[in-house]
């Protein structure tokens, strides 16, 4: 190794070394401030504990970030990255559920019964109610075209129902499985 790399490296790690060290005094600083804030206006200390838990947690991936910046990588945009990543999956995720509790709470507050009439006033659906499945509520309008409607619409929009000439409760006549 000749001596300007052993040089490039020494001066990289006592950076490295200030990065750490700075940050750990910084972080330090900031508890006491909170801690002798906290005495102050008399908290208790377990509330305290979750906010130094977030003051460490967010100086170690400040520290981190630093550090893998020397090195040509951006935390920040690995990070963003990931936390974009999680908010379009619980959006996605978060459709499918609101769904499927909808399902459930039509089963137990019973707004409607297989063979009932529904409709959505304002709306171009209208149909008998012919089935119910964990996400949509089956509904068959009279010229025999079906209706798949998501079953958190019936909590979002006002319905307008008739009952039926034989109706069935929704919970005896759940479909795991779609039909149509």
């Amino acid at each position: 190794m000749d001596t300007s790399s052993f040089n490039n490296v020494l001066q990289l790690m006592i950076e490295i070394g200030i990065i750490v060290a700075i940050g750990a005094i910084v972080i330090t600083l900031l508890i006491r401030i909170v801690r002798i804030f906290a005495q102050r206006v008399r908290l208790s200390p377990m509330v305290l504990e979750p906010v130094y838990f977030v003051i460490r947690i967010l100086g170690a991936v400040i520290i981190l970030s630093l550090i893998l910046n020397k090195f040509g990588v951006n935390l920040f945009t690995i990070l963003s990255t990931i936390v974009a990543l999680i908010a379009i999956g619980f959006v996605a995720v978060w459709s499918i559920l609101s769904n499927f509790l909808s399902t459930w709470l039509l089963i137990i507050l019973k707004p409607f019964s297989i063979d009932d009439t529904v409709e959505f006033p304002g709306e171009p659906i209208k149909g008998k109610v012919v089935a119910l499945t964990p996400l949509y509520t089956t509904l068959q309008n009279a010229e025999g075209e079906y209706y798949q409607v998501p079953n958190s619409l019936f909590f979002q929009k006002t319905i307008k129902r008739k009952a039926g000439e034989k109706p069935v409760d929704l919970g005896e006549k759940f479909e795991v499985e779609e039909e149509q």
